[in-house]
């Protein structure tokens, strides 16, 4: 199967299979913790919600890293792709 994500993204089926990985598991966990919540409220009362903005902080970063190496590059132009 051909993908352009893993060259966009700059990192080997490893790499990517690493990082989405460990973060699909933190984000199960996350849910996890929600529904836990959501049954007893006096438990896990910030552990979900902070779990998920630490990985959308991760992201937005990542994402802002990316655009950055994009603007870095003469060569890359939005109509090549």
């Amino acid at each position: 199967m051909r993908c352009n994500h893993l060259q966009e993204a700059k990192e080997s089926y490893l790499c990517h299979f690493k990082v989405a990985g460990l973060y699909g598991l933190k984000m199960i966990a996350a849910g996890f913790c929600l529904l836990l919540h959501a049954i007893c409220p006096w438990i896990c009362l910030k552990t979900g919600s902070t779990m998920v903005n630490n990985a959308s902080d991760f992201f937005k970063k990542r994402a802002a890293a990316s655009q950055i190496d994009a603007v870095k590059q003469p060569d890359s132009h939005p109509a090549d792709q």
